[in-house]
């Protein structure tokens, strides 16, 4: 065997062995776990503490109002006016292709499901798609709306954000997400996190427009309208019924279950389903139902849907027991298709019974074949089969621009001190006490070399070891962090500390490094990042290379639907920074460091640990500081322009633009010496 060989093979071995050594993979997980859990808890007490109907409207008041807070809707706007892009006769009914302006350059692509000779004025249905990547032409959605409008209502089916006519990434750096819808929203919410947007709340904007649209539509009978949809269209119909209280009764499907089960399940959802803040406010799933009490409303789910549907028969029977203290409980049902996730025709005949019998029509019709179906050419409203397309319009990453460049404004005419307060408060740094630590086996990775890690487990969350901090040693023995030392060096890495440390070549045992939550031994083992049956992990080849990130277990750190936006989102419900987490991380390792005696820190960050690294810098004051970043983002106001954000969900806080741009964060951390 020659050398180069032996030696190369070598190497394979120390990183398989490297990436097999994965010790604390579930720590994020559990923790998230927990806080979930203990929410559930103390939200079931409170609802199961109802005892009157007092009782219960008062509850109801309350839980409306958190709803109504977290999702901030605009105020009443006038309805947008449609243009007519023609129409398809079909026996019995036809559909209209009308195109509605929401927000200025903001286009909404929409079809009209109108009986022939309804009986005037007609009940009405708005219904919303899930993540068809064709939108309102998905065939099964279109079936659902030609046996409504057969039956003498008018439907009203419109494009989401994303699919359809109005997909958001179709070429250039974001050519690959074309026809994924989820990738599209999970992509253009990381733009709006930094200015303090909610994607869930553009996209419950959007619904409550089409809404307006169709209580004003000619012919429509205000007070008989219904509402249904599934999966995400699930989704947008229960936020629509608890912050609107326009429809008459609601059928969501495949989407109600439990937020708790979400997480227990390492489920992530898409952008759109992560309502902000309302898991710290206090709330479950089953809140955007009782916010609505006692509406007429349907809870449909399917027995092997991913959304759990043990989540959705818990849900059902804390707002039935809710609808009993009202003294309504008939207005509530409970449906579970045999099938997995999708509309199937059990559910859509269980939604169809249900409007006949709540909107106030009779049945007799039967539905149509689904291969009767449009093309979805013939449903297009636009010539090139894209809104964007049209010289006026707007990408919502347009909008997050302008406000950038207003909060860019606003930094400048609020003082430093008050924005890093206000900063503080979010990351919750107060909360950083000296840690307890676990003293971990010795990390033998480079024996042939006499290379060994001290290994510090620290417990930087109600006793949940979230942080590992390493000592590089030339002995087997390393059982103490080390103390009084003039100075240190301190690494926060891109992705493994240990590699890192050994890649660049610094084994002194002045040099400390910190796999913060979520990252090195702790990048987590939940969340498969493996799509599509491809047995691949995920890979962008048109986006910045940063985004495919191959973590130790050979999947993509940085995937759209993995445990990097996972955990991410998780921070979003609890209103609660995932970042938020790393940055206390690396500030109970400084404070550590410091209460050993260490009088200098010198803290170097690299890639996707320089962003929490400086964080934390701007708020440690224990000891002397330097600082240094490598691979460092410029600035998140210049990311706004970008087709793709070249940045991580876990690297974001919600709202960071109205407090600091990097170059100002990286000044404040220089000074800071």
């Amino acid at each position: 065997m020659g050398r180069q060989t032996k030696k190369k093979l070598e190497f394979l071995v120390k990183r398989k062995k490297k990436r097999m050594e994965s010790y604390y993979t579930q720590s994020v997980n559990e923790w998230y776990v927990s806080l979930l859990r203990a929410n559930f808890q103390k939200h079931s007490a409170g609802l199961a503490a109802l005892k009157t109907r007092e009782d219960a409207v008062k509850y109801q008041q309350n839980v409306r109002e958190k709803i109504r807070r977290h999702f901030a809707l605009p105020s009443a706007l006038p309805v947008p006016t449609g243009l007519s892009c023609g129409a398809i006769r079909h026996k019995g009914y036809q559909v209209e292709k009308m195109i509605y302006e929401i927000r200025p350059g903001d286009f909404v692509t929409a079809n009209i499901f109108r009986p022939d000779n309804p009986v005037i004025p007609a009940p009405a249905v708005l219904f919303l798609c899930g993540h068809s990547q064709n939108g309102k032409a998905d065939s099964t959605y279109q079936t659902c709306c030609a046996a409504l409008a057969l039956n003498g209502c008018i439907v009203l089916t419109f494009d989401p954000s994303g699919q359809g006519e109005r997909q958001l990434y179709t070429k250039g750096a974001g050519a690959d997400m074309k026809n994924r819808p989820v990738w599209q929203h999970n992509m253009i919410a990381r733009q709006m996190d930094l200015v303090g947007w909610s994607y869930s709340s553009w996209c419950l904007y959007d619904t409550v427009r089409m809404l307006d649209v169709l209580c004003a539509m000619p012919g429509v009978d205000p007070r008989r309208i219904g509402v249904t949809g599934n999966s995400g269209g699930g989704n947008m119909s229960a936020y629509l019924t608890a912050v609107d209280d326009r429809p008459a009764a609601v059928a969501p499907s495949c989407y109600l279950t439990t937020w708790l089960h979400n997480i227990e399940n390492e489920l992530p959802a898409c952008a759109e389903q992560i309502p902000p803040g309302l898991v710290g406010a206090g709330c479950e799933m089953s809140d955007l139902i009782i916010a609505a009490a006692p509406r007429p409303h349907l809870i449909l789910g399917q027995r092997n849907d991913f959304f759990d549907p043990r989540g959705t028969l818990e849900t059902y029977e804390k707002v039935l027991r809710f609808y009993e203290l009202l003294g309504e409980k008939d207005k509530l049902e409970y449906f579970i298709g045999p099938y997995s996730h999708g509309y199937y025709d059990s559910n859509r005949a269980a939604m169809y019974r249900f409007f006949s019998k709540h909107l106030g029509f009779e049945w007799r019709v039967p539905e149509p074949d689904e291969s009767t179906a449009d093309a979805e050419e013939k449903l297009l409203c636009t010539v090139t089969g894209n809104v964007l397309d049209f010289p006026n319009a707007k990408h919502p990453r347009d909008f997050v621009a302008e406000e950038a460049r207003r909060l860019a404004e606003v930094r400048k005419a609020t003082p430093w001190l008050q924005r890093k307060d206000t900063l503080g408060r979010i990351l919750e740094v107060e909360r950083v006490k000296i840690p307890y630590f676990r003293v971990l086996r010795v990390h033998s990775l480079y024996p042939t070399e006499e290379l060994y890690y001290g290994r510090f487990g620290l417990e930087t969350e109600d006793g949940r070891l979230m942080a590992i901090l390493y000592r590089p040693y030339h002995i087997r023995t390393c059982f103490h962090p080390g103390s009084n030392a003039d100075s240190i060096t301190l690494y926060i890495p891109h992705r493994d500390a240990v590699d890192e440390l050994h890649e660049m070549g610094k084994t002194a045992s002045d040099w400390y490094a910190l796999d913060m939550r979520g990252v090195g031994a702790l990048t987590p083992g939940s969340c498969d990042t493996y799509t599509g049956g491809t047995g691949k992990p995920e890979y962008h080849e048109t986006q910045p290379e940063f985004l495919n990130l191959q973590d130790q277990h050979g999947r993509n750190a940085f995937g759209y639907y993995g445990y990097d936006y996972h955990y991410w989102s998780c921070g979003i419900m609890l209103g609660r920074p995932y970042l938020g987490g790393r940055v206390r991380d690396i500030l109970a390792a400084m404070k550590l460091l410091a209460a050993n005696g260490v009088k200098e820190i010198r803290l170097v960050g690299s890639g996707q640990g320089v962003l929490p690294a400086a964080l934390a810098a701007l708020y440690f004051k224990d000891c002397k500081l330097k600082t240094e970043w490598l691979n460092a983002p410029e600035s998140f106001d210049a990311m706004m322009a970008l087709d793709v954000v070249p940045w991580p969900h876990s690297g974001l806080v919600t709202g960071l633009l109205k407090y600091l741009d990097l170059p100002e964060l990286y000044l404040m951390t220089k000074q800071q010496k």
